[in-house]
This record gives C-alpha cells, structure tokens and sequence, in this order.
C-alpha cells in the first residue's frame, strides 16, 4: 500500500502528524491504513525519501549474448523464420524463446521480414555474362535504337503460388543468401511472344504447344518484318535470348538468308534484354484483374500490350548501357 499513495497523500500525513493529529484519525480522514501512517511519519523523522521506488519489472529474457546469437543465425539463413530459429537456438543453447521474442529481437537489431526478391537461376557458364555486358557498354545509343528486342513470356490462368517471406536488413536484398533464383517456367497456360524497339512496340504472337525450331523459324518469318514495319525499322539488329530452340542451325541458317544480323544474351538475363522489364510491367497490369478462361487472359495481354507507351519502351532500351555497367560491376551475377 505505501508504494501506492501519492506524494501528495504523503505530504498530508505528515503535516497532520505535525499538527499532533493521531494515526488512527489521520488514516480516517485519508482513507490509509494506520500502518501506512506510522511507515510514512517514521520515514520523515529518519530524513529518508518519500518517492515511490521503481518497480525493477520483468527481467528480460534474452540476453545481449542471446540476442547477438539470434541475429547471427538470421544473417548465416535469412529463410528461418521465428519458429525455426528459436528451434536452432534451444538446440545449440538450451535457450527456449518464444517466436514473439524472436521477432522483436530480430526487429530490434534492423532485421525484418520482407519479400523474397526473385531472379532467374545463372548455370555457371552464364556468369560469362560478364564479357557480353562489356561488349554492351560499348555500344553507343544510336546502336541500341536499332534493335528489336524478343522474347517468349509465359502467363498463368490463376496461380495458388505463395510469396515466400525472408527476414533480412533493408539494405541487403540483393545479396544472394536473400534471394530466390527461379527455374524456367514448367507447364505453362499461355506463352506469348512478343518484340519491341526503342520506337515502341512490334507484333504480338500468341504460341500454342511447344515451341521447336520449326515453329520458331515460322513465327519469325510471319511477323519480324512487318513488326520492323510497325517500328518503323528499316535496318535493324535482332536480339533474343540463348535459349536452344533460337540458336539452332535451321534457325541461324534462316536468318543468314535473310541477312538478319543477331544480338545474342544468354537466357534467364532480364538485366541484358530490355524486353524482360517490358513484360513485368505488361504482367502487373494483367495481374490486376481475375480470369476465367484462356481466351480472357489473352485478350487481356493483348489490350494491355496495344496500350504500351513508346516512352516506356524508349526509356528501357536507352537504359541497356546502364544495366550492362551493373552487370559487369557484379562480376555478371544478378542485379
């Protein structure tokens, strides 16, 4: 009870105490019990404090040592979430934590959970991408103005895919042990392949079943010029990724014959073809709205495909010197 009155409360006693009041009239009047009286006025003669002492609380249950260790196994796997790392924690320490407490310890030392941010998986031989970004800064913006850029997105009906979570430090998320590399795409609903320039935008081909050298050679021969048309184009250099079925011998034969020159970048290279963040826009756009049938999705790309600005398209194509500088700077690992 002492700990629980008011200074103010206290003072009073002490000025009836004064006054010669008794204690039993004084915890009356101040509705105290005569103990907190006697405890307040006894103090006051002894010329000790009157404040009400700090209660020392909950002690903390996790300790600088046990935090630093926390935040350790977070950076060494930024895929563990609270409840794996409390886990890692009691088996190396003992410790057992709940995941609340992991989470405000990793929040207290700058760690959160954020989205995984995604990147085509590199095979080895493509970290050669280094040597094909050198070639690409060399090139001068009146060069990139004449090249169409291609490529053969796949869009999904609907998806029940998650988005993973990783818990990492703002300033870290291109770090490889923060990233997730995809795999090609596997079964898809609906490939597309579409091409565009820094003049705007070519053909749109919508592709059923897989896609052979045969096929390939096909689409070209019925859309690359007239889409050079639309753009405006009359010379003009083509790039595509390296992916097996555009790199044959009938497909390099084909456009030898046609005297079509080619800029080749390796697959899975969003960063070295201008194209790929095309169709990230094209496919947030699409993302917006829910389909129930093919023919919905693909009149859907379509409209959102006739709608792409030339800007847009200017701007990423003039950016390739910049992206393929990063590339080379990164050693030709993701940027």
């Amino acid at each position: 009870m002492f700990n629980k009155i008011s200074l103010v409360l206290k003072g009073q006693i002490i000025e009836k105490k004064i006054n010669k009041i008794s204690s039993e009239k004084i915890a009356k009047d101040l509705k105290v019990s005569r103990a907190t009286v006697n405890r307040v006025w006894a103090l006051h003669r002894e010329k000790k404090s009157l404040e009400r002492r700090k209660s020392p609380g909950r002690p903390k249950k996790c300790s600088t040592k046990t935090s630093n260790m926390i935040t350790n196994i977070s950076r060494n796997n930024s895929f563990l979430n609270p409840k794996q790392i409390s886990i890692e924690l009691r088996e190396k320490t003992g410790i057992e934590l709940s995941r609340q407490t992991i989470r405000r310890t990793l929040a207290e030392n700058g760690i959160f959970q954020r989205s995984i941010i995604k990147r085509p998986k590199l095979k080895k031989t493509q970290k050669k991408r280094k040597i094909i970004a050198t070639d690409f800064i060399g090139y001068s913006d009146g060069f990139w103005r004449t090249v169409i850029n291609s490529d053969e997105p796949t869009f999904e009906l609907s998806s029940d895919k998650f988005k993973k979570k990783v818990y990492r430090e703002n300033v870290k998320g291109l770090e490889e042990n923060n990233m997730k590399e995809t795999e090609n795409f596997g079964g898809g609903k609906l490939m597309v392949l579409g091409c565009m320039s820094a003049n705007g935008i070519g053909r749109l081909v919508s592709i059923t079943g897989n896609v052979n050298s045969g096929k390939y050679i096909n689409i070209l021969a019925n859309n690359l010029f007239q889409s050079a048309d639309l753009m405006n184009l009359d010379v003009f250099i083509f790039q595509q990724d390296g992916a097996s079925v555009h790199i044959g011998k009938a497909v390099e034969r084909w456009f030898e014959k046609k005297g079509v020159s080619v800029l080749e970048c390796p697959s899975q290279s969003p960063d070295l073809n201008p194209i790929e963040h095309l169709w990230t826009y094209i496919k947030r756009e699409v993302a917006k709205k829910k389909f129930e049938t093919l023919n919905d999705l693909q009149a859907c790309i379509i409209s959102v495909w006739e709608k792409v600005p030339k800007e847009l398209c200017e701007k990423l194509v003039m950016s390739m010197k910049r992206r393929a500088q990063a590339v080379f700077e990164a050693n030709g690992s993701h940027t």
